[in-house]
């Protein structure tokens, strides 16, 4: 049955005008579609209330709620405020801990270097008095 109602609205090639689809095909999915009374303006009306809807959502919603938008967006500013503020201080943080543990290595590097020349004071001077008693 399917094929019967295919070939019913199907014209084949015929050398250069291929009509593989008859008026009547045509003709049934007008029918179905329900556009043949539809001019542009209908449809440019139609097309339109997204732009209404759009306002009726301002005007509905977004007006009347004004006061808790405003609130929520503050509430939103200090909450980012604070994570950047907590996140600024962590960062001076690590660095003081780091600037500190630089100090530490320095001044144990330094205190290495004076044990080491104090010990050479200490063989010289050592030396000294040997070299007075030749």
């Amino acid at each position: 049955m399917l094929m019967k109602n295919i070939s019913y609205h199907m014209e084949f090639f015929s050398k250069s005008n291929p009509r593989l689809i008859s008026d009547d095909m045509i003709q049934h999915i007008h029918e179905a579609l329900n556009i043949n009374n539809i001019n542009n303006a209908q449809i440019n009306a139609q097309l339109i209330p997204s732009n209404i809807a759009l306002n009726n959502l301002y005007e509905n919603f977004i007006l009347p709620n004004m006061f808790f938008f405003i609130l929520f967006f503050m509430i939103m500013l200090f909450l980012y405020a604070q994570y950047i503020t907590t996140i600024n201080e962590k960062i001076k943080d690590k660095k003081k801990q780091a600037k500190i543990k630089k100090n530490k290595e320095l001044q144990i590097k330094k205190e290495k270097e004076e044990e080491k020349t104090g010990e050479e004071v200490i063989e010289e001077e050592q030396a000294e008095p040997e070299n007075e008693q030749r």
